[in-house]
């Protein structure tokens, strides 16, 4: 799989800032409460649900971060700690971790990484002053709850001028793109419209969105709906399971791999596995 990846870095950024804001904002806290004995950054995520898989990239990363950090003596000489949140895909459990990290004094936290869980659990942070690093947040969420929210990785607007154009670039000879979409997520959407957007900008042809719902035992119908399109471009954003069997019909059916797109967070483990011997060749980008 080739992959356009610059999402970790940005993490890794947000990881970095959260750091040193929380050492610059902690000096008016110790006078209240004490020296603390470690840093604390809560991170707001989706370990688990249908596309727990890209969370698993995060968090690996995020620990990356911390334990360098603590082999080269921490941050003011004390140790980092990320606690994880598991916020599951869920918006009201978002906002339930949302109120213990709030409750348990944070000054900032990473998360949360999707619109939705951004829409339930930012009024709380918004509410009390506290920071958000977020990868995933949209323009409408950033003017809502500016300056309490962060996002780390560029908006939708600034991922559509990159993402289409180098996946073009290395495949010219695509010339029209379908959409294969879950409609389970808004970000699933609203990052398929503006990349869309930018695909007829190209001056490349598109089509009308394909929806995948959840929980199909067998998706040969949508990736014959898609190929009878008359596209040679595929863009597959859903859950990694339903990604993995869409992937699969396209390519039984004589799709070339390189001209498929996958959504970022369609990639991780249960994709992977469920795919294997159709997954070299695909393109991702975050």
């Amino acid at each position: 799989m080739k992959s356009i990846n610059n999402g970790l870095v940005f993490l890794f950024t947000a990881a970095v800032l959260s750091l040193v804001l929380l050492t610059s904002c902690s000096r008016n806290a110790q006078e209240k409460t004490g020296a603390a004995t470690e840093w604390k950054i809560p991170f707001l995520i989706f370990l688990s649900g249908p596309i727990a898989g890209d969370a698993a990239q995060h968090k690996w990363l995020v620990t990356q971060v911390a334990d360098e950090i603590n082999s080269s003596g921490g941050i003011a000489g004390k140790p980092v700690r990320v606690e994880f949140y598991d916020t599951a895909m869920d918006p009201p459990k978002a906002a339930t971790c949302m109120a213990q990290i709030i409750d348990a004094k944070a000054l900032c936290l990473l998360g949360p990484m999707n619109g939705d869980e951004c829409k339930a659990a930012m009024p709380l942070a918004f509410r009390e002053g506290v920071y958000a690093f977020s990868g995933t947040a949209t323009d409408d969420i950033l003017n809502q709850f500016k300056p309490w929210i962060i996002n780390t990785s560029g908006t939708i607007a600034e991922e559509k001028e990159h993402a289409m154009p180098m996946w073009i670039k290395q495949v010219p000879d695509i010339t029209s793109i379908a959409g294969i979409i879950e409609p389970t997520y808004t970000f699933i959407t609203s990052t398929w419209e503006a990349h869309k957007a930018k695909i007829e900008e190209m001056g490349l042809k598109t089509y009308n969105t394909i929806e995948a719902p959840s929980g199909m035992l067998d998706y040969s119908s949508i990736a014959v709906r898609a190929i009878n399109t008359g596209a040679n471009g595929f863009y597959v954003a859903c859950s990694e399971d339903n990604a993995a069997k869409v992937v699969k019909e396209l390519i039984t059916r004589g799709v070339a791999p390189e001209h498929i797109w996958l959504w970022a967070n369609s990639m991780g483990p249960v994709f992977l596995k469920q795919s294997q011997g159709y997954n070299e060749g695909l393109y991702t980008g975050t």
